[in-house]
């Protein structure tokens, strides 16, 4: 896929739940193949750990990072509703400086890269614009919200 040398790896270990340990990809899998009943590649990752704190033979969760764009405007994942390759988001549109009530605005957007719990925006919002997310209602375009404020 996208793995090459060089991207920034992430480890974590549940028993050690805030620490990180970072490193790089040095070689990356020429090709995948079938370990039971999953397929696998071997990615090679020096670690730094001079502490000796991560253990051997343990298990723990990685993160590679496959692409990176600093500046950039996210939303979570919760917010996009998709239908077929369209992705949209319900806006909120004031209905004028004073009023309590809002309506939602159902919007295309273009999207970027991605991880487990947000998107990049690309296209179609702007930075600072309210987006509803989704709760026990089905949002629908022209639907009347009211803001909670934050205590």
């Amino acid at each position: 896929g996208s793995l090459e040398s060089g991207q920034t790896v992430e480890v974590t270990w549940d028993a050690l739940p805030n620490r990180i340990w970072t490193g790089r990809t040095e070689q990356v899998p020429r090709q995948v193949v079938p370990l039971g009943t999953r397929s696998v590649g071997e990615v090679l990752c020096p670690v730094p750990n001079q502490d000796l704190a991560l253990l051997p033979n343990v298990s723990v969760d990685v993160k590679i990072h496959l692409r990176e764009r600093r500046n950039v405007l996210i939303i979570p994942r919760g917010a996009v509703d998709i239908e077929g390759t369209n992705r949209y988001v319900y806006v909120v549109a004031s209905a004028g400086a004073l009023s309590v009530d809002q309506r939602l605005q159902k919007r295309p957007i273009q999207i970027g890269i991605s991880n487990l719990g947000s998107y990049e925006v690309t296209g179609g919002l702007k930075e600072g614009e309210k987006l509803a997310l989704p709760g026990a209602v089905n949002l629908r375009d022209g639907m009347t919200v009211r803001i909670a404020q934050s205590q």
